[in-house]
């Protein structure tokens, strides 16, 4: 059965990051996280999603820019250093995009773990958009 969390709680300590800023409700919010050099760096969450289990899942995800063909190789490898998440493509506003994602179990999702895939999820994106674009757009 599957078991609900306080999201609100654990929204609040994590927004208590340094750096943070949080916005949302309901099953959508977005964190937009300081970066070094005065860059900034979007990460959302989406609530109301289930594993196999029907248990909930939090969706955490940051877009790292256009998804290019010529970079597939580059950015797929990246997976295989990093100790959670992953990098994906994933349609936003209808054009392909890399995004750097992980998913969480909601039934024992607490506030540090959250904030500690925010600010991961949050650095690594930003790197990979800083090379693949030279741009901080997200």
């Amino acid at each position: 059965a599957a078991v609900k969390v306080d999201i609100t709680s654990v929204l609040q300590a994590a927004a208590e990051l340094p750096g943070a800023a949080a916005e949302g409700a309901g099953d959508r919010f977005q964190f937009t996280m300081h970066q070094p050099e005065g860059r900034r760096q979007s990460v959302q969450l989406r609530f109301g999603r289930e594993d196999s289990d029907g248990d909930e899942l939090l969706l955490i995800y940051s877009v790292c820019g256009p998804a290019k063909e010529k970079y597939y190789e580059e950015v797929l490898r990246k997976n295989v250093t990093m100790p959670a998440g992953a990098f994906a493509i994933h349609d936003i506003d209808g054009q392909p995009c890399f995004v750097i994602v992980d998913s969480l179990l909601a039934a024992s999702l607490t506030a540090r773990q959250l904030a500690k895939s925010i600010d991961e999820l949050a650095s690594r994106a930003d790197i990979v958009e800083r090379g693949l674009t030279k741009e901080d757009r997200r």
